[in-house]
């Protein structure tokens, strides 16, 4: 049905009528598309050879209403007119092979965001997320700190900082996120000594109230005196904030 020789690709992708006329003008070019259910990443997405399939997913696009028409683009191209176009579109300089392209093209795209593993792309985490991390101790529903409210992370961001480090969080300055997931050795030694003391109080509160018998009010007030004891004299305002603390481990572990 369609020519068949080597350096030849027809493709087929599903638009809308103006859309189609804007670019056969060349007055604008595809956009990439950058859909969860896009099965092969960002990108631009053709079936070869296949007007059919083609045409049924613009029928039936998700999450999108009907496409009232289909643009064949491009009944005839070689390589080498290939090369030109991509090269516009993706900005890369030199293609000189398909092997040089792709290449060339992975090394681009692989520095496509992600969806974030923390919230699921919503911005903020919810008390389903919180659970699902296991951090009912540690966080509230609100904005998510792990890609900053805006739903994707860099593909990279998973192996620079767990998705359920409690120390992550939107109480952290700009400047100490960034220290976090840039790895700074200072940063990472802060994150780990908070991690440390929050577990040990907690530890800490649940023995005092199943072993030692305290109720909240006492175990805040011990807390309190060793801080001032300390010379860490505590506001109303703090007291407020531990006494909660203490309520909140209480009523997680029961």
């Amino acid at each position: 049905m369609y020519p068949s020789r080597p350096g030849l690709l027809t493709g087929f992708h599903g638009c809308e009528k103006s859309v189609r006329d804007s670019i056969v003008s060349g007055a604008s070019m595809l956009k990439a598309s950058e859909n969860d259910y896009d099965w092969l990443g960002a990108g631009f997405y053709f079936w070869e050879n296949n007007y059919e399939r083609a045409l049924e997913f613009a029928q039936n696009p998700p999450g999108k209403k009907n496409l009232k028409c289909l643009l064949s683009w491009v009944p005839s191209l070689t390589w080498s007119n290939l090369c030109k176009i991509l090269s516009k579109i993706f900005n890369i300089v030199e293609i000189t092979t398909p092997m040089n392209f792709f290449r060339n093209l992975f090394n681009r795209t692989k520095a496509a965001t992600l969806q974030c593993p923390r919230c699921l792309g919503k911005g903020h985490v919810d008390m389903q997320d919180i659970k699902r991390l296991g951090k009912e101790l540690r966080w509230a529903p609100g904005k998510c700190a792990y890609c900053n409210g805006t739903g994707r992370v860099e593909p990279d961001m998973v192996s620079k900082v767990a998705v359920d480090e409690g120390y992550l969080t939107t109480n952290l300055s700009n400047s100490e996120r960034k220290k976090i997931i840039d790895g700074d050795p200072e940063a990472i030694e802060r994150m780990r000594a908070f991690d440390f003391n929050v577990d040990r109080v907690t530890r800490e509160i649940i023995e005092l109230y199943y072993v030692e018998n305290l109720d909240a009010e006492e175990i805040a007030e011990l807390y309190v005196r060793a801080s001032e004891e300390a010379g860490d004299k505590k506001n109303s305002g703090e007291k407020k904030e531990m006494l909660k603390f203490i309520n909140h481990v209480i009523a997680n572990k029961k």
